[in-house]
């Protein structure tokens, strides 16, 4: 079996345990605060990963260019990689809390288109299915919010699309560091970062998982050795053998199952124009990650200029969005 198909395989895992993922959160987020259910989960995963960690983390790639300067990057790498995920998660589980698991599933998909965008960020020039596919999303991601309902696009669905921000930047950051250091010590310094942030904020907030919650939950965040260990270092190894743009494309499945899992286990409502919106969501993300002739952006580019003064404006927009996000929670 090549190692691209290793990788597809790997990824389709890892979806489908966080597609499963959105309703039980769900379920558990009626019990339990956001940042304290975080940590719990982070915390089970950390101890389920130590032993493994412990024992294969020291294969760390030779030719790695950290190796050889720094053998710890991988933890300040998984320290920065387990801030985005646990303020990610953070924010996406008080989303849950507002709106349904088969929205939330469809809207984190949006994180897929932004992976390009934060590229074009970075000096690289989409090519034109990215635009377009963006623009099919934005249209998707306005059906799926259901605007005719009495609901329509609330504080949680705000907060999951700014969660998308940071899953969007995690997915860079694992994609540089995971071919350059040893993916279990990284996903394992990840986890444990998680677990302590997660605690800090809920600590901070007022809300430190008490133990007659813990009692009631405990199943779901146990589950966190599934979704946050085992699913991360599936798709660690996996974008050690494809492209951060590729490994986004594949795991836009985890949306569909999270809505089907939501309508069938939480009996939540899924709308003739929700279907609607969600197909153009996965089809727009799909035509953006398809593209394959992005260029990148030098000072010999005939158009720098133009080309400089969008990357600009597109980082801009994309801090809009956080504030917009913000300001709509509040």
């Amino acid at each position: 079996m090549s190692n691209k198909i290793k990788a597809v395989l790997l990824l389709l895992t890892a979806s489908f345990i966080w597609g499963i993922s959105f309703p039980l959160n769900r379920y558990a987020l009626n019990y339990i605060d956001p940042f304290g259910y975080t940590a719990l989960r982070y915390l089970f995963g950390t101890l389920a990963f130590l032993p493994l960690a412990m024992r294969l983390g020291r294969r760390i790639a030779p030719a790695g260019y950290f190796t050889r300067i720094n053998k710890f990057s991988w933890l300040w790498g998984g320290l920065l990689a387990g801030c985005l995920l646990t303020i990610g998660n953070g924010l996406q589980y008080y989303g849950l809390t507002m709106t349904t698991s088969a929205k939330a599933g469809f809207m984190n998909s949006l994180y897929v288109t932004m992976v390009p965008l934060f590229g074009f960020v970075l000096g690289v020039i989409p090519a034109r299915a990215v635009w377009l596919g963006l623009a099919v999303s934005l249209a998707g991601l306005y059906f799926v919010s259901d605007p005719w309902s009495v609901q329509g696009f609330n504080r949680g669905d705000a907060l999951v699309l700014v969660a998308d921000l940071f899953f969007a930047i995690h997915v860079f950051v694992l994609g540089y560091f995971t071919v350059r250091v040893s993916s279990w010590l990284f996903i394992f310094s990840q986890t444990f970062f998680g677990c302590l942030l997660g605690f800090l904020v809920a600590e901070m907030t007022g809300s430190f998982p008490t133990l007659e919650q813990f009692k009631g939950i405990w199943p779901l965040a146990v589950w966190g050795i599934f979704s946050v260990s085992g699913a991360y270092i599936c798709q660690a190894l996996a974008q050690r053998h494809t492209t951060p743009t590729s490994a986004a494309l594949v795991m836009q499945s985890q949306s569909i199952i999270a809505a089907v899992c939501g309508v069938v286990f939480l009996r939540e409502p899924m709308t003739e124009i929700m279907v609607f919106g969600a197909f153009l969501l996965i089809s727009g993300t799909v035509t953006a990650q398809l593209a394959t002739d992005s260029t990148k952006l030098s000072p010999g580019h005939p158009h720098f200029l133009g080309w400089q003064a969008l990357r600009v404006l597109v980082a801009f927009l994309i801090l809009a969005v956080c504030i917009m996000g913000v300001i709509r929670t509040g």
